[in-house]
Formats: C-alpha cells, structure tokens, sequence
C-alpha cells in the first residue's frame, strides 16, 4: 500500500481534529452562560440553603482551555441572608487534552477582592461545614484506586483579600486584611517561588501584625510532601503586649506525613516589653519530630532587656534531644541570667532535665536546681545568694502549668506552688510560705531628700491588670519599711485589676491585727478596714510615721477609703472613721501638770503664752479614747476623753492628714492634785479648766495655753469662795436663816470687800 494511505489517515484525522475545534469554538461563541444565573443560584438555594447572587458577567471558554471567568458574586449565610463570602473577579482555566491522560495543568488561578466570614459556635460547628461535604464510601474507595493525578499550574495570584474568624467557644476574633499571594508555575515537587503578604489582628488575644515572606516552595500532593526553603519571612506591630519593632526569621520547613523536618532556623526580633526595649535569637539548627523519633540539635534562645535603670540578659541552651514516638527527653537545659538594675548587680544560672510528648503537648523539668548571686553596696555584706530547688510541668493542651519551688534568700526560707490554671489571659493560683523575711535590709537607705519628697512618690496599679490570681500567703516574721509583723496569713484574689487581701491577720506590736484591703487600679482607689488589739501604739507610730508623739496600749479601728497618683494625693483623698482607746500611756511633747504648776504665776497675764513640743516632756494618762470623722484628708475629733489620777482631758479639733498638721484646743481640767512638790500649786487649781491649743506640722509642733482665759476662770472661783468664807464667817452655821435688811446689808458689804481684795482694788 505505501504510505499513502498512513497520509490520508493522518490528514483525516486532522481534518476532524480541525471540525472538532471549529464545532467548540462555534459552542463557545453562541454560548450564554448569563442565560443560566437564575438556574444556578436555584442549584445553589436548594442544595445548600445559601442564597447566591451573581452580579458580574458569566464567560466560558472550551478550547484549548475549559475556563470560566467570574465578575462580583456573593453567598450569603445558611438559612440567612448574612454575607457569607463574596469576590470582586476570579479566573481559573485547564488544558483540555491533559485531561484525557489523567494530567491536570491548571492556567493561572486568578482571584481578586475575596472576603469570607467564618465563624464557630459554642458547641464546635463552623457555618462553612455544609460547603465541607465528606466523601462517600464509594467515592473513597474509586479514588483509592485510581492512578494519580499530575498537578500542574501556571502560577496563582490572590490580591485584595479579607478573612473574618470568629470562635464563639473561646471568645477569640482574627481578622486577615488585605492577604496578597502570588507564585511562580506549580508542578509535582519542583520549587516555585512564592511571595505572600497580610495584615493580622485580633481581640482575643491582643494582636496586630504585619506579615511578609518570601521563598521557594514544592508541593506533591500525591505523597502528602511540602517543604519551604529560603525562607525570608519578617513582621512588625503589636502582639500580647510586645511591641514588634522587627522579627526576622529564615531557614527552611519540610512536612510529609510522617515527620515535620526544621532546617537551619533563625528567628531575630527586636521591640519593647512594657517600656523596657527587648531584643533576642532563637536559633534552632536541625530538627526532625516524628511519631517513631524525635532528634534536635542544640537549641538556643537569648533575650536581652534593657531598662532605665539597667539591663537583663538570659540565655537559654538545649542540648541535643531524643525520643521516640511522641515522647522526648534531653538530659539538661540550661538558663543563664545576668544583669543589673540600679546599683544591684546580679548573675546566675538554673539547670534541669527536660521531658515531654509531643503528641500531648506535656512537656516537664523534673529537677530544677540553680543559684543567682546578688551584688550591691546596700545587700548585707555586699552580697546575697538566691539557691533554687524544684520542678516544673507544662500542659500545652489544657493550658495549665505548675511550678514547685523551694529556695533559700539570704536567712529566708521560702516554700512556693506557683500554678497557671489558663494562658491567655494569665490565671494564677499561688500557695507562699517564707519562715521570715527582712525587707529592709535590700532596699536602699531613704536619704533626707527622699524623705520629703517621698510623699509625691507616684502610684500605679495598672500592673494588676495584667493576670487573674488567687491564693494564700503566710510569713512568720516580716519587717518592710521598719514595721515589723509576725504570723502573716492572708488570702488574696486578684481579677479585673482588683486585689482582694482579704481575710488577712498577723501578730503586731504586742498585739494583733486583722482586716480587709482592697486594691483597685481602676481609678488607684484603695479600701481598707482594720481592727488593732492591744498593740502598743508608740513602737508602731514610731516605725511607721517616724513620730514619737503617743504612748499606750490598747485598740485602733479602721474604715478607710482614698484614690490618687501619688502618697500626697492618697493622703489628701482619704475619707471614713478611726477610733482609739488607750491605756497606762503618755501624750508626749508638754506636760500638763508642770504647765499647770506654772499657772499660778502666770494667772496675772493678759495673753497667752506659746511654747515648743519637747522631747523630754509627756502627760501620763491612764485611759484615753477618741473617734474621727475622716473627709478630704481631715480627720474631726470632737469627743476626747483622757484620764489621769490629777487631770481630766477633753477636746475638739482637727488632724490634716493631707498636711501633715494638726489644729486642735484640749481643755484640761484639775481634778485631784498630786502630792510633792508643786502639789499646792495644783491644789488652788482644782477645778479649774485650762485651754490648750495645738497647732503646726507634725514635727514643729507648738502649745499655746490661754493664761488670759485661765485667770477669769480663777477669779471667778476665787470670788465664789471668798463670798462663801464671807458669809459663813459673818452668820456661823444660821446663815440659812432669815435675817433683818440691816444684817444683809453688813452681808453685801463684806462680799464687796472680799472681791475688792481679791483683785487688789
């Protein structure tokens, strides 16, 4: 036959070839996809419950290609009319004559201004599972039997895309904004390069991030193989309270099926925690996670704090890990600490087997042990040691954590359980115990200077908005700022910012106290209410105030409330009540009974006399009881009652708390003289009421007695009596009886005399 009839095959077959291609084109061009837009948002209604609107134009393209391009649609909520997604364009195309030998080359995938809500309910279902639909038995078992298919795409481009998540389990929202990815062509396990950029923020937890990356990816979907080499991916924004100025990570991913490879990783960040600046490396250069094993090799993390005052630096090593399955272990990670704040330097390390499951997420430091040594010239002795014991659990999968600790400070020794009961945000559950514990022994001197300024100390309470706590606290001796307590036991709450310390009580000053404080940085405000039994009032003043001025043992009562910035502020806002009672005590700064020995020379002036407070000096009482009425910072007292075997004692005024002065008149009164010298003195002042006004600062107190006041007080005493010796002595033991007008007459005169003489007339 030759060849010709191979030819005129061949040229019959391309003439139907040619037919073929001139029929579709014919189909493609008389076609009108726009005619079926009712048809399908109808498929789409009834098969899905979803309403579909297509705004844009429907074309279809048959050769070479099966394309469709798409102008704006969008699908509303299941069984609502709630936007569930929508697209501006979108365009994806695939070569007809793959096809027949189970190839699929995909032209470019194209899709512009997608946006998609996607949500959780409380009970786990998602409003996109009816789009999911899970494959049938027998879909499964044809697919399983088919030979693979070939994935070939000329690249993808997504530009101008928006993702809303919301999770009503977990009260978490995540916003995708403005996703661009694009890539280069796509084919079984080639490389491809790919360039991805997007803007992620969140509620819960805080987050608001910028994100790019760039790389080379290869995909084999038929062996379940992806892996990203080359990676350079970088971020910036805000994240959990960490400003990110920069972070940097590069290195490579490999996932198959079984195991999750990492590849010389190296993550550099740089931004601020709170308002210290922060920097570190995470540097991870070879790891393999797999169900059979787990091998690393050595980790290392460095984080570097700088602050106002000084710098922090921590490193954190792994040596090489293995395991098997999901359980693996390293013999030691190490922690090394250095640093400085201030004139305290300290330097230290904390060591620890480490264990953990991967597939539970459980991860332990079965013995912690360690030390860190602190230097500074106001430490005892210069220098202070931190010895750590304990141990450590982490459950990634229920959130949990909990800390065993016990340490030596110095002469403390503190026992702890530290427990974090949820991540975000932080819950803690804390059980403290310390035998005893002198603060002031590292803290700096209080100079002068400080001192007088310390009342305009600035006080802020935000920190406590950071985490949720709970818990108990014991010390059995504890001395801060001079006060001193033994037998410390409270229980606290912190949640929202408040903190609750409350009930608490502890041994004080020969006494004891117990009561209820709050903290809230909502405003700074401040609550607390305290009962003092049988506390010695002078150590306590003395150490708390630095003020000698009171001397006893009894009870104080408490009601107070204040908010403010600062000491000064606090101080100026406080309101509510006090209440004192006092026995076997002493006033100190005048003594009344030498001021009243004195009086009888001065009964002749015509003003007042004022003297300083005195350090030698004090009135004795023996019961002393007063309450205050606090507003604004001014305490009112207007019910003094003092006691003494010769005087009594009562007086109004007021206490400026805010001021640090004191405004006050006591009126003291003789009521049985003392014996000795100056007793006769006393004697011709019984019953006499002497004004004394208090008035200045704390520590430039002045005592003004109202001579002038004192002497018509006298004289009016003094005349009572001489009427009453005058009278007696003219008409003896009958005075009472009735006499003639001459005999009252001699009466009224001899009265006349005795004042006359009484005031040297």
């Amino acid at each position: 036959m030759g060849m010709k009839p191979l030819k005129y095959a061949l040229i019959g077959i391309a003439g139907l070839a040619a037919i073929l291609a001139l029929g579709m084109a014919v189909v493609a061009a008389s076609f009108d996809a726009n005619r079926f837009k009712a048809e399908l948002a109808g498929f789409v209604k009834e098969r899905t419950q979803r309403t579909l609107v297509i705004d844009g134009a429907i074309k279809l393209a048959f050769f070479p290609r099966i394309g469709v391009e798409l102008g704006k649609l969008s699908l509303s909520e299941p069984k609502g009319s709630a936007e569930f997604a929508a697209v501006n364009s979108a365009r994806i195309s695939v070569e007809l004559l793959p096809l027949l030998s189970k190839q699929i080359v995909v032209d470019r995938i194209a899709i512009d201004g997608l946006r998609a809500n996607l949500t959780r309910d409380k009970n786990g279902g998602s409003n996109f599972d009816d789009l999911l639909g899970a494959p049938s038995a027998a879909t499964q078992k044809q697919d399983a039997g088919a030979p693979g298919l070939r994935l070939e795409v000329a690249g993808i481009g997504i530009s101008n895309t928006d993702l809303q998540w919301k999770d009503e389990a977990d009260g978490r929202q995540f916003a995708i904004k403005g996703l661009s990815f694009k890539t280069g062509k796509l084919s079984n396990a080639v490389p491809s390069e790919f360039e991805l950029a997007l803007h992620l923020a969140s509620r819960q937890p805080a987050l608001d991030v910028q994100i790019s990356a760039s790389g080379s990816m290869s995909l084999d979907p038929q062996a379940g193989h992806y892996r990203i080499s080359g990676l350079a991916a970088s971020a910036s924004g805000s994240a959990a309270g960490i400003v990110l100025d920069k972070l940097e990570v590069q290195g490579g991913m490999d996932f198959r099926p079984d195991a999750t490879g990492i590849d010389a990783l190296l993550v550099n960040f740089s931004g601020k925690l709170g308002s210290d600046g922060m920097a570190g490396t995470l540097g991870i250069p070879k790891a393999q996670i797999a169900r059979q094993a787990v091998r690393a090799e050595r980790i290392s993390l460095v984080l570097r704090l700088t602050r106002t005052k000084g710098n922090i630096s921590a490193t954190l090593s792994v040596p090489a890990i293995e395991g098997t399955g999901n359980a693996f272990k390293a013999a030691d990670f190490a922690l090394a600490l250095e640093g400085k704040q201030g004139e305290l330097s300290f330097k230290g390390s904390l060591a620890s087997p480490v264990s953990g499951n991967v597939e539970d997420r459980r991860y332990q430091l079965s013995r912690l042990a360690g030390d860190i040594n602190f230097t500074g010239p106001n430490l005892p002795k210069g220098a202070v040691v931190l010895r750590l014991g304990g141990d450590a659990a982490l459950d990634l999968a229920r959130k949990t954590a909990l800390l065993n600790l016990a340490a030596k400070f110095d002469q403390s020794n503190i026992n702890a359980k530290l427990g974090l009961t949820q991540f975000s945000p932080p819950a803690l559950a804390l059980d403290l115990d310390i035998d005893r514990l002198d603060l002031d022994q590292y803290l700096p001197p209080q100079t002068e200077p400080q001192a007088r300024s310390s009342g305009e100390k600035p006080i802020d309470l935000s920190v406590l908005k950071a985490a949720d706590a709970g818990g108990t606290i014991r010390i059995g001796a504890l001395q801060v700022s001079r006060i001193k307590a033994s037998g410390i036991n409270t229980k606290f709450r912190l949640a929202k910012g408040k903190l609750d310390l409350s009930p608490h009580s502890a041994k004080l000053y020969q006494g004891s106290t117990a009561g209820a404080l709050t903290l809230d940085a909502d405003g700074n405000r401040f609550t607390l209410k305290e009962n003092l039994n049988a506390v010695s009032i002078g150590p306590l003043l003395r150490d708390l105030a630095d003020k000698d001025i009171l001397e006893g043992r009894g009870n104080l009562a408490l009601d107070l409330s204040s908010s403010g910035n600062s000491t000064r502020a606090l101080k100026k806002a406080l309101n509510g009540t006090a209440g004192i009672n006092l026995r076997d005590g002493a006033i100190k700064g005048i003594n009344l009974a030498e001021t009243f020995r004195k009086t009888k020379s001065a009964l002749g002036a015509k003003g007042a006399t004022e003297q300083g407070a005195s350090k030698q000096e004090q009135t004795d009482f023996s019961e002393l009881s007063a309450s205050f009425v606090i507003s604004n910072g001014i305490a009112h007292n207007d019910d003094l009652a003092l006691k003494s075997p010769f005087l009594r004692l009562s007086g109004k005024g007021d206490i400026n708390i805010g001021a640090d002065s004191i405004d006050y008149l006591a009126r003291a009164t003789v009521v049985s003289p003392a014996g000795g010298q100056g007793g006769k003195d006393l004697a011709e002042l019984k019953g006499l009421t002497v004004p004394v006004h208090l008035a200045g600062p704390y520590d430039a107190l002045k005592f003004r007695v109202d001579f002038a006041a004192m002497a018509g007080e006298a004289a009016k005493e003094k005349a009572k009596d001489a009427v009453t010796r005058a009278i007696g002595e003219k008409f003896g033991a009958g005075a009472g009886v009735a006499k003639p007008d001459s005999q009252n007459a001699d009466v009224k005169d001899q009265a006349r005399k005795a004042l006359k003489g009484l005031f040297g007339r």
